[in-house]
């Protein structure tokens, strides 16, 4: 659909369109039609969605009766992927007032976050007079640790009790046009803005932690660039141009398969994630 001259009918098509997209994962399991298309993976996510803490401990320790399950073949599959090879608990979900400094020094203040109106400036001002307050006394902490403790602590409780703060539960949905000439409602760019502090918590269990863990256990595959340390997607695009080159030059038969599927951040379903970040270590209170 092509983005209308007035700003109402716009609002109308591409939220319309977005909510759709975005509750791909939903539909996955409720929705009828998209059952019948993805056929393979409806009855995993069936059967995972009443599973229960119980079974999935046995799952992830691999003492589960999986061959007895009624599903397909492929879901089966990954069932079976879902054993552990990490113990439970190997990547910590307890964060120091030291990771909170850490992310928050390392972090561009024009960094748009915090639909609450909490700037990443807020936290930046901290670091202002750090350098007028040194000091080994660790009776009199400087105002940047007491302020970093604390979100620390919050960070920590939420963690602990499973609690979702009301502002986490916020997100804002800002769109950039890839294409300015052919103006398509597909083609908008969305970038989510999460609150700042909840966004630093995915960064440090997952994006640090865990791939972390990941890349020791050397469970990530060599075909795998993207969010990855010391590695982009264009290595892998030249690799695959050079590969192309050489096969064409040699005249060699080759085959070549690509497992990326369309969207697919968009369409992770956030129990097979969370299972799949215990098979690795990750922490279950995470």
């Amino acid at each position: 659909t092509s983005l209308s001259k007035t700003a109402k009918d716009n609002d109308k098509y591409t939220i319309k369109r977005k909510s759709m997209h975005y509750s791909y994962s939903k539909t996955l399991r409720i929705s009828a039609k998209q059952t019948e298309r993805l056929s393979h993976y409806h009855p995993l996510l069936k059967y995972s969605a009443g599973m229960g803490q119980t079974n999935s401990v046995k799952l992830l320790d691999g003492k589960l009766e999986i061959d007895g399950i009624e599903t397909t073949e492929a879901a089966r599959t990954l069932l079976r992927y879902l054993k552990s090879t990490s113990p439970s608990g190997s990547v910590s979900a307890y964060i120091t007032d030291d990771d909170v400094r850490y992310g928050y020094r390392k972090w561009r203040e024009s960094t748009s976050t915090s639909p609450s109106g909490l700037h990443l400036g807020h936290d930046k001002a901290a670091f202002r007079y750090e350098t007028r307050q040194q000091t080994n006394n660790r009776d009199k902490p400087r105002l940047s640790d007491r302020i970093f403790k604390i979100k620390a602590n919050l960070l920590n409780l939420a963690i602990k009790n499973g609690h979702v703060y009301k502002r986490w539960t916020k997100i804002v949905n800002a769109m950039i046009e890839r294409n300015p000439v052919r103006s398509l409602v597909s083609k908008l760019r969305v970038i989510h803005l999460i609150e700042s502090d909840f966004n630093l918590l995915t960064g440090i269990l997952w994006g640090r932690r865990l791939m972390a863990h990941a890349e020791a256990l050397e469970e990530l595959g060599d075909d795998q660039g993207g969010c990855r340390k010391d590695r982009r997607a264009l290595e892998i695009l030249l690799f695959k141009h050079i590969t192309y080159s050489i096969v064409r030059l040699t005249k060699t038969n080759c085959t070549s398969f690509d497992n990326n599927a369309k969207s697919c951040f968009d369409r992770i379903v956030m129990l097979v994630a969370s299972l799949c970040s215990q098979r690795l270590g990750m922490d279950p209170k995470a």
